[in-house]
């Protein structure tokens, strides 16, 4: 991660082995992937991006999260959703991060659980 995200600011990385929840936060931090995601090898069911500068989720395709939280992010686009190839997924985001419609339709498309945080 490090590598594909040479200007990451105060550079967070928790992993809870027990509960499989990683927390990724910092400044400068771009991107979770380049060919391939750099989370693939690790178990994980909760990701929390605490990434103000992140504004695509491209890398999480082939990971199985229950919890995603974008809250903290610039993820703005819904249609970075529909790189989850799976579903039934819980979505946190903060208020106003993507339009009431938009969210009904994909909660409906996707089978994902979008809940705001505010």
């Amino acid at each position: 991660l490090e590598m594909m995200n040479p200007n990451w600011e105060n550079k967070g990385f928790e992993y809870d082995v027990e509960s499989k929840a990683l927390t990724i936060s910092g400044e400068g931090f771009l991107s979770l992937a380049r060919m391939h995601s750099a989370l693939r090898p690790l178990p994980i069911n909760s990701l929390y991006l605490d990434c103000p500068d992140l504004s695509s989720i491209e890398g999480l395709e082939n990971i199985k999260l229950k919890t995603l939280d974008l809250g903290k992010t610039a993820v703005t686009s819904i249609k970075e959703l529909e790189r989850l190839s799976f579903t039934n997924i819980k979505v946190l985001i903060r208020n106003n991060q993507f339009p009431p419609k938009s969210i009904r339709e994909m909660q409906v498309k996707k089978d994902i659980k979008i809940i705001n945080k505010d």
